[in-house]
């Protein structure tokens, strides 16, 4: 059992910060990440986290390979199927 249930859609609807979180997660990726559903309980950290994942991916300065494995790392360390 998830520690907290992920936003749904329907939630979402009722937060003008949590639905502009969803509609850039679609626009990027297609659909809304479990990241997100499970961040957007406080949308300003959510934010905050985007952008700074967004500007560590920018910068260049850790290659896209070394980031993929600490991703891989980082959700078996904590249990989670990646």
């Amino acid at each position: 059992m998830p520690r907290l249930t992920p936003i749904s859609d329907e939630e979402a609807q009722g937060s003008p910060a949590v639905r502009a979180l969803f509609e850039k997660d679609i626009a990027k990726e297609d659909e809304v990440l479990l990241s997100t559903r499970i961040s957007s309980y406080r949308p300003g950290i959510a934010a905050a986290h985007k952008a700074l994942g967004g500007s560590i991916k920018e910068s260049g300065l850790i290659h896209a390979a070394l980031r993929s494995l600490v991703k891989v790392r980082i959700a078996n360390l904590i249990g989670c199927a990646y």
